[in-house]
């Protein structure tokens, strides 16, 4: 496995993006935008300048624009890709801007404002802005669906939990009621037939409804305990898994809205058969068992404690998942999603910052270190782990610097202490 890298350049404030159609790069420096061609050069086509220091950086879905916004200064920049001299220009010093994302139709952005709990959709093609009062939250609790169609909100009416589904022109499609004592957040399944819903930390309860408010299901965990911490679904739609503040993940399967298994995270590992890569192991088949894994003492004083499922996804092909849980956060959990049993177990030697999947075969990038990328793969009948350093500048301690990187033909965008995925087509 040779990787291949491209030549590091300045960013800010760690904004840099792939564009969804994969065809740009964009990353910030200071108050400029530098948009760049997706080929091994990274040739520079664009550069825009603005009068703020540029703190966030999202394109529309289509690709056809980028915005770049300042919070702390309560205004947003919309760009054209095709034409360089338009610009949208949207400001709210009176309510002021805490998040700031697009509408699913690339016609207009949303802003959440701090504290005033209501969300504004500004188009980019009237002077026309919806104000929706009640949001419950600024930076979740509202998401488009994937397919475009709807975007749901959650909110609160007299001390009681809604949702709010409307259409991408903002046109109210149902609001209702929902039974939970103080809902924390919503997920779209990937074909946008189901919305959950889940409860705060201090209750395990899901609900999960379908856009027109049909309630499909309501699960509540039997036994006392805290709640519900992380949600996905996987590709198909088939399965909502459910991360709990317990250590263990619940699957339910929409066929028939049961909960099917549960699966532990256990400090201990006792099992020969489960396989278990320890970084700082010079001989990986003389790990002995029983064998403990590194753990941190959460904080239960604060709000979301650093314990339970705090990471877990799905592969593309929902063969297989990972997990994290937060008590142990350099160790990462490979299961198989068809036999439910574990396949391999990792120990890093730092916490685990990201984890990416490959959109086309069973491999995992995993960024545990300033500049350590390890590659886990299935190949020849075996998991096996490579460990890239890789060069992002780190000798400059005073600049940030991002660049790209081709791994088996998957193009990665790498910070000095972060990297993020590209998805779409491959560069040889």
């Amino acid at each position: 496995m040779k990787p291949h890298y491209s030549n590091v350049y300045k960013q800010s404030l760690y904004q840099c993006q792939f564009s969804p159609s994969n065809e740009y790069v964009a990353h910030a420096v200071d108050n400029r935008l530098v948009i760049r061609y997706n080929d091994i050069d990274l040739t520079i086509i664009h550069v825009y300048e603005c009068p703020f220091v540029i703190e966030y950086v999202q394109w529309s879905p289509d690709s056809k624009y980028i915005l770049i916004a300042s919070p702390s200064k309560a205004i947003v920049h919309v760009l054209s890709i095709s034409d360089t001299i338009w610009r949208a220009i949207f400001e709210d010093h009176y309510h002021g801007i805490q998040r700031v994302t697009w509408r699913s139709d690339s016609g207009g952005i949303i802003t959440a404002a701090h504290g005033q709990f209501q969300l504004k959709m500004w188009s980019l093609t009237s002077k026309d802005v919806l104000v929706i009062k009640g949001a419950k939250f600024a930076n979740k609790g509202y998401m488009s669906s994937p397919d475009g169609k709807y975007f749901a909100v959650l909110e609160t009416k007299q001390g009681k939990d809604h949702l709010s589904i409307y259409t991408p022109r903002w046109t109210l499609v149902k609001h209702f009621k929902i039974d939970t004592a103080d809902a924390s957040n919503i997920q779209w399944s990937p074909n946008s037939s189901y919305l959950a819903v889940w409860d705060n930390s201090l209750y395990y309860k899901i609900l999960v409804y379908r856009p027109d408010g049909h309630l499909y299901t309501s699960y509540q965990a039997p036994e006392d305990g805290l709640g519900i911490k992380t949600v996905a679904w996987n590709s198909r739609s088939s399965i909502l898994a459910m991360g709990g503040y317990d250590h263990q993940i619940r699957f339910m399967t929409t066929s028939d809205w049961k909960v099917v298994i549960r699966l532990s995270h256990p400090s201990t590992i006792h099992q020969n058969t489960v396989d278990i890569y320890e970084e700082n192991s010079l001989d990986q088949k003389s790990l002995k068992r029983p064998l403990p894994l590194p753990m941190t003492r959460p904080d239960y004083n604060i709000a979301n404690p650093s314990t339970g499922i705090g990471a877990f996804q799905f592969s593309p092909d929902g063969r297989l998942f990972y997990s994290i849980d937060d008590s142990m956060p350099t160790t990462l959990w490979l299961w198989n999603a068809r036999t439910l049993k574990t396949e391999m177990i990792v120990c890093q030697l730092n916490p685990i910052r990201q984890v990416v999947w490959h959109p086309a075969v069973s491999k995992l990038f995993l960024v545990s270190g300033e500049d350590r990328l390890s590659v886990v793969e299935y190949s020849s009948g075996q998991w096996d782990i490579t460990v890239i350093t890789v060069p992002t500048g780190q000798e400059s301690s005073m600049e940030q610097t991002s660049g790209t990187c081709v791994v088996d033909g998957y193009t990665l965008v790498l910070f000095n202490e972060f990297v993020f995925e590209r998805t779409g087509k491959i560069i040889q």
